[in-house]
């Protein structure tokens, strides 16, 4: 099963919001002071394509973002505008890593250069999979890249477990890693899974799960 960030879709266009008002409230009166203001575009499919960032009613920000065909995230452009009279500049930048499976393996973390003019890498993670003869994933580790370095870290991983013949995990196992060794911190069993299964336990967990923590904690 593909994985990724994805978006609202057109059958949920009627709910989606032109704008979004971002007010403080004050303690003494209750009076609200507006703070920001996010105004959305979408494409066809409802995805956000860009988010504009209006502060103090002046335009300073705003996010720009692309898909793959299946809808899948792709990158994500952070833009400031410092003055109101010139145009965006670029600043921060998330790439997502998605394989020919349209899975899910990794993010990329970028900060623009102003005197290099490019974009240049802050950290990234990684995501590894393991699958079993059925073709169902077993294990999922999280790396994390220095940019340094260009070395890769392990960070933690999940394994699951399989009860019966279809492909939702019945149980799973959640390590970090710590000193050069896996130190089992929660377990997870009698697992449903309401929304589907994705491998990657950082874009969805179980709809239903009893768990424990490891007493190495």
């Amino acid at each position: 099963m593909a994985c990724g960030i994805v978006f609202p879709r057109l059958s949920q266009a009627q709910s989606l919001p032109d704008s979004v008002e971002i007010y403080s409230v004050n303690q003494i009166d209750s009076s609200l002071t507006p703070i920001s203001t996010s105004i959305y575009q979408y494409d066809q499919q409802g995805n956000i394509l860009e988010e504009s960032i209006k502060s103090q009613g002046i335009l300073s920000e705003k996010f720009e973002y692309q898909y793959t065909m299946q809808n899948v995230l792709l990158s994500r452009t952070e833009l400031w505008m410092d003055d109101p009279s010139a145009s965006f500049l670029p600043v921060k930048k998330e790439v997502h890593l998605i394989n020919s499976m349209g899975m899910d393996t990794g993010t990329m973390h970028y900060s623009y250069s102003k005197n290099s003019q490019k974009w240049e890498l802050d950290f990234g993670r990684l995501l590894s999979y393991a699958i079993d003869a059925n073709g169902r994933y077993t294990e999922a580790v999280h790396w994390s890249l220095s940019a340094s370095t260009q070395m890769y870290t392990p960070i933690n991983k999940t394994e699951y477990s399989y009860l019966d013949a279809d492909n939702l995990p019945d149980a799973y196992l959640s390590f970090e890693f710590n000193n050069g060794n896996w130190v089992m911190v929660e377990t997870g069993s009698q697992l449903e899974w309401a929304n589907g299964f994705t491998p990657n336990p950082f874009l969805q967990r179980p709809s239903k799960v009893y768990t424990q923590e490891s007493d190495t904690v």
